[in-house]
């Protein structure tokens, strides 16, 4: 309750709150009574002070001081929803390391070493069959390979067995060392001296007057020190190197040999005669000088050959002038020995051709190096008036020497 002094009578006025949460003022007299609120115009009952404590409630809030509460709004029901708790962001265990990335990198490591397995496999197996990449791609799968009578696996066991990779000091190893062929099979090792001459090959009963070299039926292109399966035919065989190669420009008397061949007099049957002259004969049948598509000049050597089933047959051009002694022929060969033999055999074979002892190192150690080696005979042993030679050559497959005359 309240009093009320400002008529200038004492008046008892109850107070209370309305629904809206404003104060309304009502006499005593109003007391059960039904007023109207002044701030919301809504109808509120004014409690009895004889029956609701209510005055005195109130005067206790006054007296302490408390605040009023504040008026509640119509808006203050509309609750809004909590807010989404956020997820935690994932945390890695310690040092940092994702197991699930681990396992990803160890299955990428795997995949890749098994295709280097493979493809390593697969390009051994084709090493062993004696055909390089680029030859089997010309001569084509029919004619690559002639046909094998043992199984792959006993013929790579007898291989390794009679023809090791690489030569030991003192052993028994024969023929030619390295590169390894492949046995039970035929073809051509091919060789030149020095090297970087390119070996063209074509059957002989597709000769024609058309060069090898410009003949669209030319089985193969390989370069020295390759090899090549073929299947046993008769073949012709043009080997062909740069005229400005610089091995050839390094040669004794070359440069004096080649103003001779480029000379606007010069003819064809005059270039083969001077060519032959300037270079030790290797059992080519002929030499001559030809140009290229792109107008650059080789000097060409031609050979026939025949090729036996499951023999290897060694051709090695030779492109070192005449005018060398034996002893500085050694200087101009490659220093690999790629060949094995019976070295007393050789020098008994030298012995019984006449040999003088002091050239027998020479040769034995050229035979080692390129498996041939033509020498100069004396006058007593020549019976036409041109140098003659004779070439002392090893098998390709058991180091055994053979010999041939040559003019």
């Amino acid at each position: 309750m309240a009093d009320d002094t400002r008529s200038g009578t004492t008046t008892t006025m109850i107070e209370f709150t309305g629904e809206c949460g404003h104060t309304i003022r009502a006499g005593e007299e109003n007391a059960g009574k039904v007023v109207r609120c002044s701030y919301c115009g809504r109808e509120a009952m004014v409690p009895n002070p004889a029956t609701e404590p209510v005055s005195s409630l109130l005067n206790e809030v006054e007296r302490t001081g408390e605040p009023q509460p504040e008026p509640r709004r119509w808006w203050a029901s509309r609750r809004r929803p909590p807010p989404t708790p956020e997820m935690p962001a994932p945390t890695l265990p310690r040092g940092g390391v994702d197991p699930v990335a681990v396992v990803l990198k160890m299955c990428y490591a795997a995949i890749i070493i098994t295709v280097l397995i493979v493809g390593g496999r697969a390009g051994y197996r084709h090493w062993k069959a004696g055909l390089p990449p680029s030859a089997a791609a010309q001569v084509g799968p029919k004619e690559a390979h002639a046909p094998s009578r043992s199984g792959p696996a006993e013929r790579e066991e007898t291989q390794r067995a009679t023809v090791p990779d690489v030569p030991i000091s003192g052993s028994s190893a024969r023929g030619l060392l390295r590169p390894t062929l492949p046995l039970n099979q035929s073809g051509v090792f091919f060789s030149s001296v020095p090297s970087g001459a390119m070996a063209y090959l074509r059957r002989a009963r597709d000769a024609s007057e058309a060069s090898i070299l410009k003949d669209r039926r030319v089985m193969a292109k390989i370069p020295a020190g390759q090899m090549i399966s073929l299947p046993p035919d008769r073949y012709q065989v043009a080997v062909a190197i740069k005229m400005t190669a610089p091995e050839l420009m390094r040669l004794p008397g070359y440069a004096a040999a080649r103003r001779q061949l480029e000379s606007a007099t010069a003819k064809a049957e005059e270039q083969g005669k001077a060519l032959e002259a300037y270079f030790l004969p290797d059992r080519a049948n002929r030499v001559a000088l030809e140009t290229l598509g792109d107008y650059s000049q080789v000097v060409v050597r031609y050979y026939e050959m025949e090729v036996v089933a499951e023999v290897w047959t060694p051709l090695t051009a030779l492109y070192l002038p005449r005018s060398l002694e034996l002893s500085q022929l050694l200087a101009y060969l490659p220093t690999e020995k790629v060949y094995g033999f019976d070295a007393e055999a050789i020098r008994t074979e030298l012995s019984f051709r006449q040999v003088p002892e002091k050239d027998q190192p020479v040769i034995i150690e050229a035979l080692s190096r390129i498996g041939m080696i033509p020498y100069r005979l004396e006058k007593w042993e020549r019976k036409d008036p041109m140098p003659s030679y004779r070439l002392f050559f090893l098998s390709i497959v058991d180091g055994m020497i053979s010999t041939t005359l040559l003019n």
